[in-house]
């Protein structure tokens, strides 16, 4: 756990539901499903180095996603491992095709865009927290890859979804506009939905 995140824990202890999800079999259990789903597609579609590329990606911020559902709370080491393994990623391609050094430099650029414009957002009272912002960051780097329409497509869906879910929640009373609420497993879930179709 982070500096940041043991203060913040400081200040706001989230109430914890079904807290068994975190349990190792259940997180060994999504992590194997999201791999799974990713690998019989890219042996569907023959997209196998950026499913190969993926694959960890997809395990972490499955993760992550659900530990921010059940706590509120987007682990550092887990969106900084994501973060490591897709930067490895990037030099090792560009070191064996020097011409994807564009691309490595376009998924660097979007990573700090989605980071400093959720970091903007964040500041004012959206509900929106730090983990957050480096939750886009990650995804910038990772979506950015494929071109600037997958990274925004892959953030306008999460915003979206999570838009509609919030709704849901205040028709159905079921929270309140004070309730805080999760964005992160809305982002990861755009972002997933938006990696096939970048990667084809």
């Amino acid at each position: 756990m982070g500096v940041e995140e043991v203060g913040a824990e400081a200040r706001w202890r989230p109430v914890v539901r079904r807290a068994w999800i975190l349990g190792w079999l259940p997180q060994a259990v999504l992590a194997f499903a999201a791999c799974g789903g990713a690998a019989w597609w890219g042996a569907r579609t023959g997209t196998q180095g950026p499913t190969v590329t993926a694959l960890p990606v997809l395990a972490l911020l499955g993760v992550a996603a659900s530990a921010d559902a059940v706590a509120h709370i987007l682990p550092n080491r887990l969106l900084g491992s994501a973060s490591a393994w897709l930067m490895a990623c990037g030099v090792v391609a560009v070191a064996a095709r020097p011409v994807l050094a564009y691309d490595a430099l376009r998924a660097v650029l979007c990573a700090l865009v989605a980071g400093a414009i959720s970091l903007l957002v964040a500041l004012a009272p959206t509900g929106l927290g730090l983990g957050d912002v480096k939750l886009c960051a990650v995804i910038g780097l990772w979506l950015g890859w494929y071109g600037v329409s997958a990274f925004v497509l892959g953030l306008w869906v999460g915003v979206m979804v999570g838009g509609v879910a919030a709704l849901a929640l205040l028709i159905s009373r079921r929270a309140s506009r004070k309730d805080p609420m999760a964005y992160g497993p809305y982002l990861i879930l755009g972002s997933f939905m938006a990696w096939p179709f970048a990667a084809l």
